[in-house]
């Protein structure tokens, strides 16, 4: 299923795709995400965190001027946010934002559990605006 969406007002281009479509794109984004830990605590085999969670089938994908951010969904949350390069935290909050709406009006469900505490922070109130409208 390929959906695309461009706001105007925001020039951002969101897409929703299954992961096996995008996986090319993500399996580097999270080998880069993963080297700070290596280099924080060394030798990171063995090293983890066990968190309960769906396997994401899905991927919605927010494209804003020279950048791409992925979201996981496993069909009931959003699990896993990769950002692309250093993202302020405004400019996340603009993109969870209308990311959020775009969401809604698919039908999709924008319930977060996102470990990243500044990523929940951004999704808790770009879903807190969104219901509250």
């Amino acid at each position: 299923m390929l959906i695309f969406n461009l706001l105007f007002f925001s020039l951002q281009v969101n897409g929703w795709f299954g992961i096996h479509d995008v996986k090319h794109i993500l399996i580097p984004r999270i080998v880069s995400k993963m080297k700070p830990i290596t280099r924080i605590y060394g030798d990171a085999e063995g090293f983890g965190r066990i968190v309960p969670s769906k396997a994401p089938e899905y991927v919605a994908v927010a494209m804003c001027s020279d950048k791409m951010h992925f979201f996981l969904h496993d069909t009931e949350k959003i699990r896993h946010c990769l950002w692309d390069g250093d993202v302020s935290y405004s400019d996340k909050e603009n993109v969870a934002k209308c990311l959020v709406d775009w969401l809604s009006s698919l039908n999709v469900s924008v319930g977060h559990l996102i470990y990243d505490h500044e990523d929940g922070t951004v999704f808790a109130k770009a879903t807190n605006k969104t219901s509250s409208i």
